[in-house]
């Protein structure tokens, strides 16, 4: 089973806190969330996770069980 939630930031570029606004909903979401789920990820609306072919999301996360974060460039 999966879930998603979406945070929806209003009128963020008015604020000069613009990544400030990103970190308190990072921290919200880990904080909130932290007991229920095995792996966050958190992405704006041009980012993606590509999963190769032959392989699934739960595969290419299997391989990275042993780290407790990661990050993609």
């Amino acid at each position: 089973m999966s879930n998603v939630t979406v945070q929806d930031i209003h009128e963020e570029e008015r604020f000069d806190g613009y990544y400030y606004n990103q970190f308190l909903i990072v921290n919200d979401c880990l904080h909130r969330y932290r007991f229920m789920a095995k792996w966050m990820f958190f992405f704006d609306v041009d980012e993606f996770i590509f999963v190769p072919k032959k392989s699934t999301l739960k595969s290419v996360m299997d391989l990275l069980m042993e780290y407790t974060r990661f990050t993609i460039e």
